[in-house]
């Protein structure tokens, strides 16, 4: 027996600045800065509303992401560490980047590259998801590189066979 559910796209959009820098064994890059778009788009079931929560959520994320400098937490080449009013992130061959706490915005994953910022916006906002969500795409654009990082999730349960 098929069941005819119509699927709807809900999208949230906001923009962000912030600086990262690439580390690792032969790489060291210098800080640098991007302007980023990052889209949320979300299918669920047609008579399913977004839940006031997870909009929200998805601008105080940005608001904590405005401005700061984005470091990986769970890198092989560097070790983040706070101390009182600073973050040190300690490389590989005992030099270390420094930067007032306030300034800075772990993330969880092994670089602050555009795919690891997409993945860690979903796994921030993915609690917050109805039971009729079929799948999330998080996407983070570069404005002036015309770059996309691209994050999709699907979910299939026994009850809904979506695509």
């Amino acid at each position: 027996m098929s069941q005819n559910i119509r699927i709807e796209e809900k999208s949230f959009i906001g923009h962000f600045n912030a600086s990262h820098f690439f580390y690792g064994e032969g790489l060291r890059e210098e800080l640098h800065g991007h302007n980023y778009i990052m889209t949320f788009k979300l299918k669920t079931r047609a008579s399913t509303t977004l839940n006031p929560g997870l909009i929200s959520n998805l601008r105080i994320l940005i608001d904590n992401l405005n401005t700061k400098v984005i470091v990986a937490g769970d890198s092989r080449s560097a070790i983040p560490i706070s101390i009182e009013e600073s973050t040190k992130v300690l490389l590989p061959d005992g030099t270390y980047y420094e930067f007032p706490k306030k300034d800075c915005y772990l993330i969880a994953g092994p670089s602050s590259s555009a795919e690891c910022i997409s993945k860690h916006v979903f796994d921030q906002v993915k609690d917050m998801l109805n039971e009729d969500w079929v799948k999330a795409v998080v996407i983070i654009s570069e404005i002036y590189e015309q770059q996309d990082a691209i994050f999709r999730v699907k979910r299939w349960n026994d009850n809904n066979r979506f695509s």
